[in-house]
């Protein structure tokens, strides 16, 4: 009797110490996990192909068939980069005209949005400004204040005209366009960055859709994304550093804004 209890009290050892071990190697994966980047999970088949529904707001300046064309490049880069995954893409003007907007994946929002730090650990130095501030949505763009003036030196009274991203609208008015210059105003001898169009991931959505929501977010704060949206026209400036660099070089009224470069404080939201 004594050696059957002696036996049973070595099998349950055993089993504790199997079960404790098992459990141990359960909580290292799960930490591994967390440790991984989003592109080692990406290689290591953690992250199941799919598709994804996914919203976006027209930017003010595009036309709905600009923006068709524009986010159908979009979506062609991001497939064409990811083989197997895919975004199902809906374009609307304002909230009251896609008010599922929130149900998507991927979403415009200034808050609210699950945790990015997977993607903003991967982006280094590539921006204007730290990504690390925006943990739950992160801005693709931004704009600053300025004040207008015709190129013969004449103050412009554009009382609605209060950003750069407005100098898309000047162009557009054959009386102006060519005629209007403008200067970025200086607030304690710092150009302020208003950000813009800011993405947010589903909170609520399930955690393989969240990590392919995030790969499309890393890929609008590409160069190539960045310079599609905001270097190829006048609006919004891209965060990326070459698209900036890009959009600068390409339209005229934007070389007064290179000193931005290096100005990283003083900076709000456009919804603030």
């Amino acid at each position: 009797m004594p050696k059957q209890k002696q036996h049973r009290r070595t099998v349950l050892t055993i089993f504790v110490c199997v079960l404790a071990l098992l459990l141990n190697l359960v909580l290292s994966w799960q930490i591994f996990r967390t440790q991984l980047s989003l592109h080692q999970q990406l290689q290591s088949d953690m992250i199941q192909k799919d598709i994804i529904p996914v919203s976006m707001q027209i930017p003010d300046n595009m036309t709905v068939q600009e923006a068709k064309n524009t986010f159908e490049r979009l979506t062609d880069g991001f497939e064409t980069q990811y083989p197997g995954f895919g975004v199902d893409l809906k374009l609307y003007a304002d909230a009251e005209s896609y008010p599922g907007a929130e149900n998507a994946v991927v979403f415009n929002a200034a808050q609210g949005g699950a945790d990015l730090s997977p993607v903003i650990r991967e982006l280094q130095n590539l921006y204007l400004t730290d990504l690390s501030a925006f943990p739950n949505a992160v801005p693709l763009s931004f704009t600053v204040p300025v004040v207008y003036q015709y190129a013969d030196g004449r103050q412009a009274d554009f009382d609605a005209f209060l950003t750069s991203s407005d100098m898309a609208v000047l162009e557009q008015n054959p009386e102006l366009s060519g005629m209007v210059e403008m200067t970025p105003v200086a607030e304690n001898g710092m150009i302020q960055k208003i950000y813009t169009n800011f993405c947010c991931v589903n909170p609520d959505s399930d955690v393989n859709s969240q990590k392919i929501g995030m790969l499309w977010i890393e890929y609008l704060l590409s160069e190539e994304a960045q310079s599609i949206l905001f270097a190829e026209h006048y609006g919004d400036l891209p965060l990326h550093k070459r698209a900036f660099d890009m959009a600068v070089t390409h339209h005229q009224n934007y070389a007064v804004l290179n000193e931005i470069k290096s100005a990283r404080k003083g900076e709000r939201s456009a919804d603030e």
